[in-house]
């Protein structure tokens, strides 16, 4: 009989440690999930920083030089007027009008597109695809004007193609990006001028 409560106890003992060693492990696990989201998630918006971008776009570029099915748009996108907003309004108001922005961009684009917040009113997205993206662009900038018609918020774009726009595909990656990114920017601010003109 002793050793049956002897036995009883140890078991006890022994789901106890499990149970705390379980969660232990779970929260060291939520805790290393925590860690690695603040790593690549902008704070503000929640969109990807622009260190996962270029991760990921290192890695996409070396897949489609492998396989050239497809075509990587990578789209560089700058809000028109948002100064205006933070100047008038103050910050907290541009703050929740990039948060806004952020989640147009989500809902328009497709759950595995890379949607990244480059640096203050600048976005880029990751695009792979066999059809060309000007008209889902532009139908997403008159969907940011009529949203936010009271602020005079538009936005400027470019777009740079892989492997179309670079000469050399064989080249160093972090040069592919290096160029997608400033041809893309080249484009947005050509977009810019000519939209400024038109005004």
């Amino acid at each position: 009989m002793r050793e049956e409560i002897k036995i009883r106890l140890l078991q006890n003992l022994l789901e106890e440690v499990t149970k705390k060693y379980d969660s232990i492990l779970y929260l060291k696990e939520q805790k290393l999930k925590d860690t690695y989201l603040m790593a690549i998630k902008d704070e503000l918006t929640g969109l990807y920083n622009r260190y996962y971008l270029k991760d990921y776009l290192a890695k996409l570029i070396e897949k489609l030089k492998r396989n050239q099915n497809n075509k990587l748009f990578l789209i560089f996108i700058d809000l028109d007027n948002f100064k205006l907003i933070n100047d008038t309004y103050g910050h907290n108001k541009g703050d929740n009008v990039l948060k806004e922005v952020a989640e147009i961009l989500t809902v328009n684009f497709r759950k595995y597109d890379v949607i990244s917040r480059y640096g203050g009113d600048e976005f880029i997205v990751l695009l792979e695809s066999n059809e060309h993206p000007t008209k889902k662009i532009n139908a997403l900038r008159q969907k940011i004007e009529e949203n936010f018609k009271e602020f005079n918020l538009s936005f400027s774009y470019g777009i740079s193609i892989f492997p179309d726009d670079i000469e050399d595909i064989n080249m160093e990656t972090q040069e592919i990006i290096k160029q997608l990114i400033e041809i893309a920017d080249k484009r947005m601010y050509e977009d810019k001028t000519k939209r400024e003109k038109v005004i």
